[in-house]
């Protein structure tokens, strides 16, 4: 089977300008995506969260203190209780 040359140039020609579209796209991809990324870090909404966050572990840390002063102490004088009991 034999294909004029015109066909192949053709071919050729579409394949460059669909391989040329395809980084073109990458690359505005990849611009978007670094703009979303710099915007992240300029949103303040992500220094409430972490400030959230930070209020949240000390609430938790300061229940776990309390919890494990207030379980020994309970638990001596539940101890002591016990012991009294004949």
């Amino acid at each position: 089977m034999h294909v004029p040359v015109s066909w192949l140039f053709r071919v050729i020609f579409l394949g460059c300008i669909l391989a040329t579209n395809a980084v073109a796209v990458r690359r505005i991809q990849g611009e978007i995506m670094l703009r979303n990324l710099f915007a992240a870090f300029h949103d303040d909404d992500g220094a409430t969260l972490v400030e959230y966050t930070l209020i949240i572990a000390l609430i938790a840390t300061a229940c776990i203190i309390v919890i494990r002063t207030l379980g020994t102490t309970i638990k001596n004088e539940l101890t002591t209780v016990s012991a009294a009991i004949p």
